[in-house]
Order: C-alpha cells, then structure tokens, then sequence
C-alpha cells in the first residue's frame, strides 16, 4: 500500500513538477523536491504507524514528482550543448542502475537492520544533491521575463485526478485481475 502511495503521488504530479520548474527554474524546484523528498524519508523511517508512513509515502512521490523532471532540466542547463548528451545517458544509467541496485540492497537491509534504514539511507543522498543543487546554474524557468503565464489550478487538479483513477485503476488490476471491477471503475470517469 505504500509503494501504491508513492507510485500514485509520482505519477500523478510528475507533469506538475515539470510545469513549476518551467515557470520557477529548474534548481528552485529541484531543490525544494530533494529537501522535501530527504525529510519526508526521515519521516517515513521514524513513521509511528502504518497510516502515517502511508501518508509520508505519498508525500515522498509528490516531492520525487518536483525533482525528477527537474532533475534533467538542471542537466540541460548546467552542461554545454556538446557535453549533454553524455550527461543525459550518465544520468539515465545510474538512474537505471540504481533501479536495479535499490531494491536489493533495501532487501538487505530490510533483513539485516530494518525497514526503517531503507527510508534513512536516502537522508544522506538528499543533503549532498542539495549541496549539489547550489552549485547548478540559477535557471529562472523556460518562461521568458515579462511574459504573464497563470498557473491553472483547476487543470492540475484535474490533471492529477484523471492520472491517479488511471493508476489506480491499473494497481488494481495486478491484484484483483484485469477484468474487475476494482481494475476498470476508477479509469472509467477518465474515458
């Protein structure tokens, strides 16, 4: 149910992320997602119950939702053209490398420690990317100064409902089946 949380909150923002470093610069919303992203792990390590270390997962895929595209934005900024290519695939190799790696050493330390050193481990990693993140170009965001954008409150909402009922509707359907009600009513509004 946890992962579902973060899985859902991730999904469901990551275009909003994207939008706000647009609009506010890459390294101010990279920043305050790995800020945001390093406490709400330590919330998560310490969480005292199962309903809060839900809601702290969830917290956690809505600030991993601001640093990810933000995440490559900075390394389009930050590197001449010439050089971006070989940081994008750095970047996309570790990222798969630690999608391999992560959860078996979370495994490990799940057995040999306990589930709470998966959620501190990620404390250290976000105080050095935000030590990082200080020393990436100040981008203001794609938006050109004097051009007036609104944020559209109501299309993110919308946005984010209409991605979570498809999510959730496809969480539903590894564990209830394909052809379930569980599976197909939450996507149905979205159709």
């Amino acid at each position: 149910m946890g992962s579902n949380a973060y899985l859902l909150a991730l999904g469901s923002l990551i275009l909003v992320g994207g939008s706000l470093g647009d609009l506010l610069g890459e390294r101010r919303v990279f920043s305050i997602g790995v800020a945001g992203f390093g406490l709400v792990s330590l919330l998560c390590a310490i969480s005292p119950t199962i309903g809060s270390l839900i809601a702290c997962r969830a917290l956690e895929g809505g600030f991993g939702a601001l640093l990810t595209p933000s995440a490559l934005a900075a390394i389009v900024a930050a590197f001449p053209r010439e050089e971006r290519g070989g940081a994008i695939g750095s970047w996309t190799a570790w990222s798969g490398i630690a999608a391999v790696v992560g959860p078996l050493v979370g495994g490990f330390l799940v057995d040999a420690v306990s589930w709470r050193l998966i959620f501190a481990v990620n404390v250290p990693f976000g105080v050095l990317a935000g030590w990082a993140a200080k020393r990436l170009p100040a981008g203001a965001g794609t938006v050109r100064s004097g051009e007036r954008i609104e944020f559209d409150f109501y299309g993110l909402v919308m946005l984010a409902a209409g991605v979570t009922l498809v999510l959730l509707g496809a969480s539903q359907g590894g564990a209830d089946g394909w052809g379930s009600a569980a599976c197909w009513a939450p996507a149905w509004p979205t159709g």
